[in-house]
């Protein structure tokens, strides 16, 4: 009886374990999938995963985990896409979350980001 309940809890862990590593980490999907839109010179499907990218982070991690630097990687987007105005939204944001100090992958940056709007940063 208990070499059954032995075998039974050990087949538990491994399917525990096996679904756990099937998890699909939608930041991550959509960040690759945006870098392969980039690799193909797709603008439209880099500006919408770079956009999915983002809001998954934002719904996973709030600001922290990547979501400074998947700001950024948007207002790239957009900027590449000519959407000059709905750029300035995710950079701001980006500059933001990387000025709070937050853990949002911004803070592993060597240089702060700068606020290429603002009159200081043409010092």
């Amino acid at each position: 009886m208990r070499f059954a309940f032995g075998i039974i809890g050990a087949a538990l862990v491994t399917f525990s374990a096996a679904a756990s590593a099937q998890t699909p980490n939608p930041v991550l999907e959509h960040y690759r999938a945006y870098r392969a839109a980039i690799e193909a010179g797709d603008l439209n499907l880099s500006e919408a995963e770079a956009e999915a990218a983002l809001s998954a982070s934002e719904m996973r991690d709030g600001d922290g985990g990547r979501t400074a630097v998947l700001a950024l990687n948007l207002a790239n987007a957009r900027l590449e896409n000519d959407h000059i105005a709905e750029a300035i939204a995710p950079a701001r944001r980006a500059l933001a979350l990387s000025e709070s100090g937050s853990e949002s992958g911004a803070s592993n940056c060597s240089t702060p980001l700068s606020d290429p709007l603002s009159e200081s940063a043409s010092a």
